[in-house]
């Protein structure tokens, strides 16, 4: 079964295009905080927390999407390479790791990161639920 096709059958055609306007928002609001960020613009918890939110989130969304389409628990691979690969970014700020390849990953440690990271998780299990809820509702309705 192709991605497409498995995806149609999860959650039908109209919360199939409900569910990619959800992803593009995610996408917009993620690069709008991303762009905020880069000019310096202190926003408080938009860019403080606010990219740890949508970035996690437009991962989920996006591999969801495309690389786990086509198996049974889609959402829930994409929920847990999403948050792991958060987790692991975040737990090697607290490691020095000047002068290695990881260096990239420098960065102040804050545990409050963690807890974005989890929330956007749960944001994205929320919307696949919904998505798999209208489903069900507008199926029942028909």
């Amino acid at each position: 079964m192709s991605g497409k096709a498995a995806l149609l059958e999860r959650y039908g055609e109209r919360n199939l295009r409900w569910y990619d306007r959800v992803t593009l928002i995610t996408q917009l609001a993620a690069f709008t905080v991303g762009f905020l960020q880069m000019k310096h613009v202190a926003a408080g918890f938009v860019t403080n927390y606010g990219g740890d939110i949508t970035g996690t989130l437009m991962i989920q969304l996006m591999l969801a999407r495309t690389v786990f389409a086509v198996r049974s628990r889609a959402f829930l691979l994409a929920s847990l390479v999403a948050w792991g690969g958060s987790l692991a970014w975040e737990l090697c700020q607290l490691v020095d790791f000047a002068g290695t390849p990881l260096a990239f990953t420098s960065g102040t440690f804050d545990p409050l990161d963690i807890l974005a990271y989890t929330a956007a998780v749960m944001i994205g299990a929320l919307i696949d639920l919904l998505a798999r809820t209208r489903r069900t509702t507008g199926s029942a309705a028909a």
